[in-house]
């Protein structure tokens, strides 16, 4: 038997190519989606969730520690200030960009920027996409 006579390829084989082209195209495909998924779940975590824990908790934790305190020229708000920018650079080293380029590639980015839309404001997705670029010349922090 052959593949309809013009060639002399049992039907066997070209099956069996058929079928492993079909599952090569679906896990190309199920890794896009789960690239953009994942892009799309950690920037929604960065925009959201993350600023939703400061403000609320940590905070909170801070003002009281540092109560009213004050060293040289900062009050105790400014201290609280520059304590929460800290922690959240930390966070955001844990979640970004760059880490969505390595595990997700192009496509955790295509999801980085769908949420980013869907935020309110494509613009604000430049800087992370801007991080990208040190990092792949090997500038990392």
């Amino acid at each position: 038997m052959t593949d309809g006579g013009t060639t002399s390829v049992p039907l066997k084989i070209v099956t069996a190519a058929k079928s492993y082209k079909m599952s090569v195209v679906d896990a190309k495909r199920d890794k896009a989606l789960k690239g953009i998924v994942m892009g799309f779940f950690f920037t929604m975590i960065l925009i959201t969730v993350i600023p939703f824990f400061i403000n609320t908790f940590v905070s909170g934790l801070i003002e009281g520690v540092v109560g009213n305190a004050s060293a040289l020229f900062l009050s105790s708000r400014i201290l609280v200030n520059f304590v929460m920018w800290y922690v959240i650079l930390k966070i955001e080293d844990l979640v970004d960009s760059d880490m969505l380029m390595e595990r997700y590639g192009i496509f955790g980015i295509i999801g980085l920027v769908i949420a980013f839309a869907l935020a309110g404001d494509i613009t604000d997705a430049i800087i992370p996409i801007l991080t990208i670029i040190p990092a792949k010349f090997g500038f990392k922090s």
